[in-house]
């Protein structure tokens, strides 16, 4: 499964079906399928690995310390990529028009209003 979301993400720059993509080259139709057969069952299948293993994890360590991993291995990052990251990632983009970082900054944060993972107006053209 570690295979199929390396697959997954790496075709992205090469797929029409992803224009919120960072990163485009040339567009492949293989590429298109690719992403779209993976998408089908990889997620799902991740959830049923996850939600598997996550009874008996919970039952070994107790409530407080499985939500205490969870929340140091998944949630710090994940505030760290979504906060950090991405906006430093999207600020340098020619097609971005709001400068300073700062403001950039403000507005990607101001963004999630609309909903997590809403597509900034600069990313929402298709190259």
């Amino acid at each position: 499964m570690i295979v199929f979301v390396v697959v997954y993400h790496s075709v992205a720059a090469y797929a029409t079906v992803a224009p919120w993509w960072a990163v485009h080259d040339v567009s492949s139709f293989a590429a298109d399928i690719i992403r779209e057969l993976l998408d089908v069952f990889m997620m799902p299948v991740l959830f049923f690995v996850a939600g598997y293993f996550a009874l008996p994890s919970l039952e070994k360590r107790g409530v407080g310390e499985f939500i205490r991993d969870k929340c140091e291995r998944l949630l710090i990052p994940w505030v760290l990529a979504v906060v950090v990251f991405m906006p430093l990632l999207l600020y340098d983009r020619p097609d971005q028009t709001i400068k300073p970082f700062r403001n950039y900054w403000v507005w990607w944060l101001g963004s999630f209003k609309t909903g997590l993972g809403s597509v900034p107006p600069f990313l929402s053209q298709t190259n």
